[in-house]
């Protein structure tokens, strides 16, 4: 249930009711899910981010969306209160209008000014290297950097997305499945810092985002290499079991039964795992830029190269099936699936890299 509280991020610092608790990134973040934070002017663009956080909501979940920061208690640090919310989430989200960059009463671009939520939001979102993702609305042009004060000029760097009155909800689908990819990929960047005991960033961190997918996807190479391997001899040894039935060995049939099983059931584990680490591998591939390092790893993700490393797969495993069946109980190297094994071996090397 959304809890209405107040918020000062209206016009003039005047306050509004806003459904999004101050919990609500916080809640998300105990979960282990990153959340998305929008930083808006309730003057500008209220209505239009209004119906996106009403989708988000939707998509995400409440308490992974975060709008205004709320519930700031009077004695209360309002930049540490914003820069602990922003930590908590993965995006933040900075919708633009005619008005963003409107003046206060002294005449002076509020965007400027050292008390203005929306500035201080975005500055700490580029300190702590979070994703920041302008939305111009309605035809609004993207803020140029010799407009910006110092601490913000990253902003103009960034590629803006659309949000538009007259193709809205294609223009809403368009920014949950940015979202999409962007909070998948930061939770994939989690995993990777938990695993080496390091479960966020500092604040101070001046390494490259992309320096950090790069890393973590040369690692997650290694393991679909693995994942592919296993799948390989799993498939080769469940295609060779069923002729221990033909040619009988010492083992009775419930044992070469369970044995199948077993083979049968680690080779599904293998294979759904190989399914996930590609989609993964995948979504960090485009989150770089294309160069001579990733193209590679691209092409060996592509449905095409899939497609034909599991009929190689096929290939091998019945071979191996065939040349076991139809070979003495005591087969020797020229059988048919050991004279198949250096070329497949060879090609199957190849394509796993």
């Amino acid at each position: 249930m959304h809890q209405a509280v107040i918020s000062t991020a209206g016009a003039g610092g005047k306050p509004h009711l806003s459904i999004y608790s101050a919990a609500s990134c916080r809640g998300g973040a105990m979960a282990g899910l990153g959340g998305i934070f929008i930083s808006y002017r309730r003057e500008d663009t209220a209505d239009a981010t209004g119906r996106l956080a009403d989708l988000l909501v939707d998509r995400f979940g409440s308490a992974r969306v975060f709008m205004d920061v709320n519930n700031i208690e009077p004695g209360q640090d309002f930049i540490r209160r914003i820069n602990t919310a922003i930590a908590a989430c993965d995006v933040l989200l900075v919708p633009i209008g005619s008005k963003w960059l409107a003046v206060d009463k002294n005449g002076q671009p509020r965007i400027c000014g050292p008390d203005d939520l929306v500035s201080l939001e975005i500055r700490a979102a580029l300190e702590r290297r979070i994703v920041v993702i302008p939305i111009l609305i309605d035809g609004a042009a993207m803020v140029g950097s010799t407009r910006l004060p110092e601490g913000l000029k990253d902003l103009a760097r960034r590629h803006a997305v659309l949000l538009r009155h007259a193709s809205f909800a294609a223009d809403a689908e368009r920014i949950i499945q940015l979202l999409d990819r962007v909070l998948a990929t930061a939770e994939l960047r989690r995993e990777d810092r938990r695993s080496q005991l390091n479960p966020s960033p500092s604040p101070d961190d001046s390494s490259d985002p992309a320096d950090e997918i790069w890393s973590l996807l040369v690692k997650r190479v290694k393991r679909r290499k693995r994942l592919w391997w296993g799948t390989y001899s799993l498939s080769i040894l469940l295609a060779t079991a069923p002729a221990s039935i033909i040619n009988p060995s010492d083992d009775g049939p419930f044992a070469i039964v369970s044995t199948m099983l077993v083979l049968a059931t680690g080779l599904v584990w293998c294979v759904w795992k190989l399914q996930s680490e590609i989609a993964n591998q995948r979504l960090l591939v485009d989150q770089l830029p294309v160069n001579a390092q990733v193209e590679p790893i691209r092409r060996a993700l592509s449905r095409r190269h899939i497609i034909q490393m599991a009929m190689i797969c096929l290939l091998v495993s019945l071979l191996f099936g065939v040349g076991m069946v139809v070979s003495p109980p005591d087969p020797g190297p020229e059988t048919t699936g050991a004279r198949a094994l250096p070329a497949l071996t060879a090609r199957l090397d190849y394509g796993i890299r």
